[in-house]
């Protein structure tokens, strides 16, 4: 799977993405509608795409291929994410991301992580 970052921005697809994500939230976890405030999310896309047609088996797995190698590109010598239970914290785990901190309950019934990996 050869994937392609780009880094250039682009407002309507950030605006479809983050609609998208929020929509999804909300729905796997109504508190996150009740909390959220206009503007408080300011989040960072980096944008993938594989030019021959991504398969969906191990599209996790290619895509965080692709950021780290972006990452370790760029110098950085970890990566830290944030992310809730219901989006799969075993994956980023069994990649080798250590669990840093697990805050219960936040938003109310979810479960959010924040991990890191050194590359």
């Amino acid at each position: 799977m050869d994937l392609k970052l780009s880094t250039l921005r682009d407002e309507s697809l950030e605006t479809f993405l983050t609609d998208r994500l929020k929509e999804y939230n909300n729905y796997r976890s109504p508190a996150h509608l009740e909390i959220r405030k206009e503007g408080a999310v300011t989040p960072f896309y980096a944008v993938f795409h594989d030019e021959g047609g991504v398969p969906v088996a191990g599209l996790g797995t290619a895509l965080m291929d692709c950021a780290e190698r972006e990452a370790a590109t760029r110098g950085c010598s970890a990566v830290y994410l944030t992310t809730f239970g219901f989006l799969a914290p075993a994956f980023y785990q069994s990649r080798g991301y250590r669990v840093l901190g697990i805050r219960e309950n936040y938003p109310p019934g979810v479960t959010y992580y924040r991990l890191q990996k050194d590359l």
